[in-house]
């Protein structure tokens, strides 16, 4: 509504054609010192729309006085606003004049073009009431204009986590066990999975992870009992640990994976190919433990002068000492205790079934020789026999040998075990992989 007392246009409204001339030449108005039409709305004149192309009728100005405008607004008088549209707004009048169609009347073109071309140099008193229609309108066109829009496209899928990046994973297997497993590089890329040893952790393998992962995608498996996986009252025995793995490689891969098994990982991963065949692997990497080939591993002999001791060694001792012993390098004292405590999550129990699997040796040489698939054997020379043996009988088969590490001979001479696996996959297993 405009103030009291301020009116930019004076003079009387007419229903026919006759024009009005424009009273007190100090105000503002839409024709100011110009003849317009006035619209025959009864009782008033009328504001021309630019934005949605249309008139808008008002009661009669304050030619009748202040008294006189009030006496309108008491009797229920309604006035429109006035207000000036936007220059882009105009483009969206198809689509604000429909509403609003009922409550104006028609003008001619020419003088519609006239006045929206006079519209910019004048200046209205915009009432509380038009800056909500103002508003609305504005919505309006906003809203068909965001339906005009074409439909974004769907979001790409999200990128895969950096190769340096080491994630934490989980699945849970058929028999459901909850098995944790570490996992790096671009998810889209082959797969290498890697199963430790008796009682040993997942991360044991970060040296690996971190150098494999800038062009594979690798998976670190906790075995049940070991690591953050579960730690169930059965499933040790070499079947099961074996349908772990394939239930780890259907959760991870679409493809072949390379499958890499250090010390018991070793018998576990001939106990999948045992069981399940190759058709889910690429190639093999058996990591310094023996798999039935001769000639058997000989028992260490006991040290001339020592005797048992008298009493059995409690599991935290002995596991301390094994973790110790499997190093020709020497390790820092907070690694060496952060892998003592991971390998003590294994329960005792469980740690004497793993150590006892009940089949003969012939069951791993059997599993090694069904695989046509790139056979990588890596040894200490305790095993070099059974390397040499192996390399002379299968076709696929390749062999290398540490002189100089300890049991966890990925650790003691990292670089040239990941220089050695890298190599392989990509000269053996994925020859078109990029380089």
């Amino acid at each position: 509504m405009m103030d009291q007392g301020e009116c930019p246009e004076k003079g009387h409204a007419n229903s026919g054609p006759e024009k009005g001339r424009e009273q007190g030449g100090g105000g503002e108005g839409l024709s100011s010192g110009r003849d317009r039409r006035a619209i025959g709305a009864p009782g008033g004149d009328a504001i021309l729309d630019a934005g949605i192309g249309a008139q808008f009728p008002h009661q009669e100005p304050a030619a009748q006085g202040q008294r006189g405008h009030q006496q309108q607004s008491r009797q229920g008088g309604f006035r429109w606003p006035r207000f000036v549209w936007p220059r882009f707004l105009c483009s969206f009048s198809h689509v604000c004049a429909s509403p609003f169609a009922s409550m104006a009347t028609p003008v001619d073109r020419p003088r519609r073009a006239r006045a929206i071309r006079r519209m910019w140099g004048v200046r209205f008193k915009v009432s509380r009431f038009g800056r909500a229609w103002r508003v609305v309108a504005v919505v309006m066109a906003l809203s068909a204009s965001a339906c005009a829009t074409p439909a974004a496209p769907a979001d790409p899928p999200p990128p895969t986590p950096p190769p340096g990046r080491i994630t934490d994973q989980g699945f849970t297997t058929s028999d459901g066990v909850r098995l944790h497993y570490l996992e790096a590089g671009p998810t889209r890329a082959q797969t290498i999975v890697l199963v430790p040893g008796w009682a040993m952790p997942a991360w044991i393998f970060r040296p690996q992870i971190t150098a494999l992962a800038t062009h594979w995608h690798v998976v670190a498996l906790d075995p049940r009992g070991q690591g953050e996986s579960d730690t169930p009252a059965t499933g040790y025995d070499p079947t099961r640990r074996g349908r772990d793995i394939g239930e780890l490689i259907a959760a991870t891969s679409k493809q072949p994976v390379l499958l890499l098994g250090w010390s018991l990982g070793v018998l576990d991963s001939l106990a999948y190919v045992h069981g399940a065949g190759d058709a889910h692997i690429a190639g093999l990497v058996l990591v310094d433990n023996s798999i039935g080939e001769e000639p058997a591993p000989r028992p260490r002999p006991r040290p001339p002068g020592t005797i048992p001791p008298p009493r059995p060694v409690p599991y935290d001792v002995r596991m301390a000492a094994f973790v110790r012993a499997m190093f020709r390098t020497p390790q820092t004292e907070v690694y060496l205790n952060q892998l003592t405590r991971a390998a003590l999550h294994l329960p005792e129990f469980a740690s004497r079934r793993l150590l006892s699997y009940p089949v003969p040796r012939s069951y791993w040489k059997e599993a090694v020789y069904s695989t046509t698939k790139p056979v990588l054997y890596i040894v200490r020379p305790g095993l070099a026999a059974q390397a040499h043996n192996l390399a002379l009988h299968h076709p696929a088969a390749e062999i290398a040998v540490f002189n100089d590490a300890g049991h966890a001979l990925f650790v003691d001479e990292a670089d040239r075990f990941n220089a050695l696996v890298a190599d392989f996959a990509q000269r053996r297993i994925w020859p078109d992989s990029p380089k």
